[in-house]
């Protein structure tokens, strides 16, 4: 777990929140997006700005019985990728991945 992903985790969580919290050069890889999204889905008040910067505001979690579709791992995916782009006259075929999380190795295939 990352340290934003920690800090988020206990601001949505804490009871001793009683006013917003304003934080700065936040990373926003895909699996940050992916916990604030989890956290609002169960009433956490978090919002993520252009800037890189999230505003968490004070809020009551509930979690209950409830679906939430967790991304699947866009860096073993990317690995995944490294080496069919490696291989020769070969195919691979990856699943359940959002091909938009994989756009930074696509500057790289062409090398590889």
């Amino acid at each position: 777990m990352t340290a934003i992903e920690a800090l988020l985790t206990y601001l949505a969580f804490t009871d001793k929140l009683d006013r917003s919290v304003n934080v700065y050069q936040v990373a926003i890889e895909p699996h940050v997006r992916n916990l604030i999204a989890f956290l609002n889905s169960v009433g956490a008040d978090i919002h993520l700005n252009v800037d890189h910067s999230i505003v968490v505001k004070p809020s009551k979690i509930s979690i209950q019985q409830k679906e939430f579709k967790i991304i699947s791992d866009y860096i073993e995916a990317g690995t995944y990728f490294a080496i069919g782009a490696g291989a020769d006259d070969s195919e691979l075929t990856i699943k359940g991945c959002d091909v938009d999380d994989l756009s930074a190795i696509y500057s790289v295939a062409s090398r590889i």
